[in-house]
């Protein structure tokens, strides 16, 4: 076999006693003793920022080292030895699976990643070079590779080094994950949906969806009732996003009991919850005291929710445990707050209810102008968010657009905890990161769900048949 051939050369050469001089049979040994001299090395000499710049260097020496590894497997699938009815590349998928022990998704990926970034003939040579130079990674790379064959032909052969920039700015400027949600839609952009470019097949027309709809349940015979539901996607979309809020991991009170305890329930238990709380909650809807079941009560004096000096510990209906600050200001975030005037002997003299909350129309505003959580670097949509005040409310924060802003539950903890604070500038919320973030603590903004519009743009434009098509030709006839 081939590969046999090669090792018995380099087996040669390494016990002939002659030292290896090509590039491709240095660098690994180079690497591995780089690696080893930082792994014995100790970081007690050096400061936070030194320590910092070290790993962002690596970082980007890593993705080097990814694109280098690919330039090596190009060199692998050209040494292949032309066999009829196996498709190129094979063999190598094969060697790589036996001897470097990937799996066969992960070798399949390899390959096709290695492929793809070809400087010669690859449809992504912008993102091979931008790995190359340490500014992307390979996940980044990999994120575009599956996109490619959901690309029509079309657009790829009309509009390759287009689409190659496109990605290429996109996997520098956000992370993987992000890189991928706005992969997700371009590829539906161009390919689903009204004067998409395979709009025929998929999806399907609304009124066949619409009359496909079923819902059906059964028992089993451990007692477990099984549910099944096929749901158009206009109707199953709120569906989804409300379990997959109340489905979300739970955090405990970072100052209560059990605050180090994660969520062990599976992803499937937390969704059976879920679904369970979604019924449980409507049966108490209509005002009755079961929909007082499960709901926390805080008792805190406004000097308390002010935090003023001596003021003591807000209690909660449940727990005698006095509240900290930081917990106080949490629960008073997500409250419904209920004003009690007492006597001095505790009866109650008066009380009203204050509006605390962001009303529906707010809330469409904000969904608009934030597009979803609006910390930088999250993708959490709108319907998982809640309407934070910048100013909180407890200290006199007005329930107006100017001081609200969407956040999910994990940075909403953030922003309470006081790492990360927020600054308002022309009615737009920028957010002041902690200076072990970012020593000039410079405000940024979360700018992933304005790219998801921009993607949408692209991808119409990438619709557009170029002058000379074969559609043009079709128009004027």
């Amino acid at each position: 076999m081939v590969i046999a051939r090669f090792v018995h050369v380099i087996d040669a050469g390494v016990l002939g006693g002659a030292v290896p001089t090509h590039p491709v049979l240095c660098a690994p040994a180079l690497i591995a003793e780089a690696a080893a001299s930082l792994l014995a090395s100790s970081g007690a000499s050096l400061s936070l920022a030194e320590l910092q710049g070290a790993y962002l260097a690596l970082h980007r020496a890593e993705a080097a080292v990814a694109a280098a590894a690919l330039h090596v497997v190009r060199m692998l699938v050209e040494h292949e030895r032309p066999q009829r009815r196996k498709a190129e590349s094979t063999q190598t998928k094969a060697w790589l699976e036996r001897a470097a022990l990937l799996g066969s998704g992960d070798a399949s990926r390899l390959v096709a990643a290695a492929r793809a970034t070809d400087p010669d003939r690859g449809a992504l040579r912008g993102l091979g070079a931008a790995l190359a130079e340490g500014e992307v990674s390979r996940a980044h790379v990999d994120v575009a590779v599956k996109l490619l064959p959901r690309v029509p032909q079309r657009v790829l052969e009309e509009r390759r080094e287009d689409v190659d920039e496109h990605l290429t700015e996109k996997a520098r400027e956000f992370c993987p994950s992000d890189a991928d949600t706005l992969a997700k839609h371009l590829r539906r952009a161009l390919t689903g949906g009204p004067g998409g470019l395979d709009g025929d097949d998929w999806p399907e027309p609304p009124a066949a969806s619409f009359e496909r709809r079923q819902c059906s349940w059964h028992v089993d015979a451990f007692g477990m009732t099984q549910v099944r539901a096929s749901l158009p996607q206009a109707e199953a979309a709120p569906v989804t996003a409300l379990l997959g809020a109340l489905s979300a991991p739970t955090r405990p009170d970072p100052d209560g009991p059990g605050a180090d305890a994660p969520d062990e329930r599976t992803t499937t238990q937390r969704r059976a919850d879920a679904f369970t709380e979604v019924f449980r909650r409507a049966q108490g809807h209509d005002g009755g005291a079961e929909h007082e079941v499960g709901r926390l009560v805080v008792v805190a004096t406004e000097a308390q929710l002010a935090d003023e000096p001596g003021a003591g510990g807000a209690t909660t209906t449940h727990d005698a445990t006095p509240l900290s600050p930081t917990a106080l200001q949490r629960h008073a975030c997500d409250a419904v707050v209920d004003r009690v005037v007492l006597d001095r002997r505790g009866a109650v003299v008066r009380m009203e209810s204050v509006g605390r909350l962001a009303n529906r129309a707010q809330r469409r505003a904000l969904a608009a102008r934030d597009g979803g959580c609006a910390f930088p670097g999250c993708g959490a949509p709108a319907t998982w968010c809640e309407a934070h005040h910048v100013v909180f409310w407890s200290q006199g924060g007005a329930t107006e657009l100017s001081n609200l802003v969407l956040l999910c539950s994990r940075h909403r903890t953030e922003i309470h905890l006081g790492h990360w604070t927020i600054t308002v500038r022309d009615a737009v919320p920028w957010f002041v990161p902690p200076p072990w973030v970012d020593r000039e603590r410079t405000p940024v903004r979360n700018s992933l769900h304005q790219r998801i519009t921009e993607t949408r743009s692209f991808a119409a434009d990438l619709r557009r048949p170029t002058r000379g098509s074969p559609d043009d030709a079709d128009e004027a006839a």
